[in-house]
């Protein structure tokens, strides 16, 4: 109603399609809560979660997760779970999870996209490594679904470093094959 026009440069792919019009998948389904993210880790450490208002604001001016890879319980809730079901897909899909990360130390920092079945079990995945920087970066990862029985996609942010740290933020997931 203010009579502002908005649009974009389809051919600027230096710039992440800065500004196009998208779709945030997070949220629209089983009111999704990041805070259930503790994932995959090697040997079977698990990793604790927590809102961390020390390092604010992040790049989205939010109050970013904290993940500390500890412990040695094995994948307790990690994997096979409905409830980190982010939005309804399908074989044939593309897919794009992105997301805000500082990582203070560590090695085998990832990003993670998975397909799962109506069960809310995950049936295929991709990841993304990232390297610790000391600053806000932005990583993602894109999957095209080839599983027949894709009805979800999920996410995870994860390290599998004893002790290390990453903080992240902005979480978003799209039906696309690169983050806006």
């Amino acid at each position: 109603d203010s009579n502002i026009i908005f649009s974009y440069d389809v051919g600027d792919t230096s710039n992440s399609y800065r500004g196009q019009p998208t779709t945030n998948a997070v949220g629209n389904l089983n009111n999704f809560n990041p805070l259930d993210l503790y994932t995959w880790a090697s040997s079977g450490n698990t990793s604790t979660w927590c809102r961390d208002t020390t390092i604010f604001p992040s790049p989205v001016n939010g109050i970013p997760l904290k993940e500390v890879s500890s412990g040695t319980d094995s994948y307790s809730s990690t994997y096979n779970n409905p409830g980190n079901n982010i939005s309804a897909a399908s074989s044939g899909q593309t897919w794009t999870v992105s997301v805000y990360a500082l990582a203070a130390a560590g090695t085998n920092l990832q990003v993670w996209i998975f397909g799962s079945n109506s069960s809310g079990n995950y049936i295929e995945l991709d990841a993304r490594g990232f390297t610790a920087t000391g600053v806000w970066q932005r990583i993602s990862v894109s999957m095209t679904f080839t599983n027949g029985s894709t009805a979800y996609v999920q996410a995870r942010v994860a390290t599998s470093t004893n002790g290390a740290t990453i903080w992240w933020d902005g979480l978003q997931v799209e039906q696309k094959p690169y983050p806006t």
